[in-house]
């Protein structure tokens, strides 16, 4: 998911209006694949086997400083986020998005606002 292009396009930053990235729009198919993988271990593993997986890649995702990385994590996150049905399990992916709100990339700031939903 991380092999998307490092710089990101002026054009990307200013949608046109009415536009509406969902997933079949994503222009990188490997970020799509990524995000549709994710899905389908959502839907097959056990809620808790999947969280473990998710703080794992979380903590690697914390060992690079490319955007690239939290952005692929967050992308990630929002499958997961489909299949947590208590609320106190989001709860420190929460504040991981909030803090991505923050991120100078507009790629980062968009996954965490896909994300949140």
């Amino acid at each position: 998911m991380t092999e998307i292009d490092r710089e990101i396009e002026p054009e990307w930053c200013r949608p046109q209006e009415g536009s509406n990235n969902v997933i079949e729009e994503v222009e990188h198919e490997n970020t799509k694949f990524g995000m549709i993988t994710f899905d389908r271990l959502c839907e097959s593993i056990e809620e808790e086997k999947m969280q473990e997986v998710f703080n794992v890649l979380l903590n690697e995702t914390a060992k690079y400083s490319d955007w690239r990385y939290k952005y692929s994590f967050i992308m990630s996150v929002t499958q997961l986020g489909e299949y947590i049905e208590e609320a106190e399990k989001v709860k420190p992916l929460v504040h991981i998005l909030i803090d991505s709100l923050k991120n100078e990339s507009p790629k980062v700031r968009y996954a965490a606002l896909h994300a949140i939903g």
